[in-house]
């Protein structure tokens, strides 16, 4: 069984702005959220955990908690938002609203100096799919927003505005039916 465990928002997540292609810092009250949501992984049998390197930080928290191995995967990270790092969020979704319409036609348009469409079905889904084939009890850790592309597999999960999973959770994830 593989367990999604979705962070809290990260420090500059908490200000309403994006996060690009950067390791993810939670403050003291991130961490405990963190700690806490993990309490409830003890008793599932979690043999390892996942998570990208950019999400070191929560995972190094999860790993010293249930006393686990980890691993820091390339192919976890979260949609780089390119040159929109540290933008506000709202100025990010209409951007992403746009690209989701193109990426119907043309899934290699990516955000600028960012993530495609492509390079996201190449690099995540890939990883997660070879991670549920090793059918071990694990856990990935992520942020909400990737949690929610790697459930539904669309690109409009990038612009869910609140209706997609929510962060401080955990989900449980099946093998993809082909």
């Amino acid at each position: 069984m593989i367990f999604l465990l979705t962070v809290p928002p990260n420090t500059l997540e908490a200000k309403q702005r994006v996060l690009g292609a950067y390791p993810s810092h939670w403050n003291s009250d991130g961490r405990k959220r963190i700690r806490q949501v993990c309490e409830s992984l003890k008793d599932k049998g979690v043999k390892f955990i996942y998570g990208s390197d950019w999400d070191s930080d929560a995972v190094h928290i999860i790993a010293d908690e249930l006393h686990i191995p980890f691993s820091k995967e390339y192919g976890l990270r979260r949609f780089n938002c390119g040159k929109q790092h540290g933008a506000k969020f709202d100025h990010v979704q209409c951007i992403l609203d746009q690209l989701v319409s193109k990426w119907r036609t043309n899934p290699e348009i990516p955000i600028r100096n960012g993530d495609s469409w492509r390079s996201v079905e190449k690099r995540l889904f890939k990883t997660v799919d070879r991670i549920i084939e090793k059918e071990e009890s694990a856990v990935i850790v992520t942020d909400s927003r990737t949690a929610s592309l790697i459930v539904f597999r669309e690109p409009k999960a990038l612009v869910m505005n609140g209706e997609g999973l929510k962060p401080c959770k955990i989900y449980v994830i099946k093998k993809k039916a082909d």
